[in-house]
């Protein structure tokens, strides 16, 4: 094509940037002169400031867990998955019969989730404790090297 100017022509900004080099935005007000320049400062402050919340709700979001996520997703869902639970717990075999090992599987999983898993307790024996024992990342160890009754 020849020289005509089809496209528009960009215009720049011609305000002038901190460090005193001529700003190089593309100028948006009739003015002449950029958002930035042609604003008032009360704008671009509350400008800035959505864009930084905004920014930050979009950080929060992503640095969701995966188990974030479906917490949320099992919650709007609730019905639905109470509904799983419920209809488990009226569970039949194929041939009509109370399934009552699928029942009591569903009857646990929900106590479970609702108030999480009992303790268990840790069965050792009494003459002979549990032992730690030390291991050093700069050199072997000996287990036996202080003896009762040994000094340091």
């Amino acid at each position: 094509m020849s020289g005509s100017s089809t496209a528009l022509e960009r215009r720049t900004c011609n305000g002038v940037r901190k460090d005193g080099q001529p700003c190089r935005a593309t100028a948006v007000a009739d003015d002449g002169f950029c958002f930035a320049h042609g604003s008032s400062p009360e704008l671009l402050a509350e400008v800035r400031r959505k864009a930084g919340v905004r920014s930050g709700e979009t950080r929060r979001e992503q640095a969701k867990s995966v188990r974030d996520r479906l917490r949320e997703k099992v919650e709007e869902e609730f019905e639905k998955v109470w509904q799983a639970f419920a209809d488990s717990l009226e569970a039949v075999t194929p041939d009509g019969a109370k399934d009552f090992r699928a029942r009591c599987a569903a009857a646990q999983a929900v106590l479970i989730e609702a108030y999480g898993r009992p303790a268990q307790a840790i069965i050792g024996d009494v003459d002979k404790p549990l032992q730690f024992i030390l291991q050093s990342a700069f050199g072997e160890t000996n287990p036996h090297a202080l003896e009762e009754g040994d000094e340091a």
